[in-house]
């Protein structure tokens, strides 16, 4: 038995720009770039490149809109000299099994919940795709 299928892997490329404020959450911060690639797979070892899709993430809501690959390099070519730096973090709720995925400001230690009630199913899949693999989960 042969399994294939599509593996999709996000990467976050930096931040970009001027501080523009989010349509979603309102904050004002400079936006993420999200790089997704798909990749058609045989025994789950990544073959071929099928698509390639660029995001524009706010860091504070992970509110995404999709962007072309020009305008992505683009907007990453611009100087980004604010040191803006956030940390995304996971805290589990002992009480009622769930979890969620927080936002901390690190230069004013602003700390924002994204999304919440979240299984461990839900949380693994938020980490996958929204390019954050490396989310510590605390204990509440």
């Amino acid at each position: 038995m042969i399994i294939y299928g599509i593996k999709v892997f996000n990467t976050v490329m930096g931040y970009y720009g001027d501080v523009c404020e989010c349509p979603h959450c309102h904050s004002q911060y400079k936006n993420e770039i999200l790089r997704e690639k798909n990749f058609v797979h045989i025994m789950f070892i990544p073959l071929i490149p099928v698509k390639t899709r660029y995001y524009k993430i706010c860091p504070r809501c992970m509110n995404r809109v999709e962007i072309n690959k020009d305008e992505a390099k683009a907007l990453l070519a611009m100087p980004d000299n604010t040191g803006q730096k956030f940390n995304v973090y996971g805290v589990h709720r002992n009480q009622n099994n769930t979890y969620e995925i927080w936002t901390r400001d690190m230069k004013t230690n602003m700390d924002t919940c994204v999304v919440n009630n979240l299984n461990k199913t839900q949380l693994n899949n938020f980490k996958k795709n929204s390019g954050h693999k490396d989310i510590v989960v605390n204990e509440a």
